[in-house]
């Protein structure tokens, strides 16, 4: 969803998505952090420069890379928050992004909200980048993202949910 008003410069975009997943608060809160868990989930494929990285914790850093439309861009990932309930990161590259993840128990499941917060930059690669992240996440990259997580958190054998 784009924000209007204000400076065009000083616009961000800004996604928000919602989801119920089965699970408990801590196995969330792994899925979210563990890397080879977030391959499974995240809405846009990506490589870690140390393949050997633990899990994400507050003040951890970590370098990715990924590629859309054809364009590989490298970013660095600071963790500002990582704990029960909440996620919070930036990711700094040709593209900035704060990315946040609020989760709480309800019913015998997890509510989780995510949110993306794009913010402009220049350059051609940025402008490339950001449009085409733009039209993947107007697609409801961030819903499917969240369907993925809680198909990866789903107890082995237990059947899908029926849509309501």
């Amino acid at each position: 969803m784009l924000l209007l008003g204000g400076d065009p410069q000083e616009t961000e975009d800004v996604w928000r998505a919602r989801a119920s997943v089965p699970g408990e608060i801590g196995t969330v809160l792994a899925a979210l952090t563990e890397p080879e868990l977030i391959a499974e989930w995240a809405p846009v494929g990506f490589e870690l420069e140390n393949p050997q990285a633990t899990a994400l914790h507050a003040g951890s850093h970590e370098r990715v890379c990924g590629s859309i439309a054809g364009v590989k861009a490298f970013f660095d990932v600071d963790v500002a928050c990582a704990e029960p309930g909440r996620l919070e990161l930036v990711a700094d590259g040709p593209l900035a992004m704060d990315v946040a993840w609020r989760f709480r128990a309800q019913r015998g499941r997890v509510v989780v909200d995510a949110s993306i917060v794009l913010r402009h930059r220049g350059g051609l690669t940025a402008k490339i980048l950001r449009g085409a992240l733009v039209a993947v996440l107007n697609a409801g990259a961030l819903d499917r993202a969240l369907l993925r997580l809680g198909e990866s958190l789903r107890p082995e054998g237990e059947p899908e949910p029926l849509a309501a």
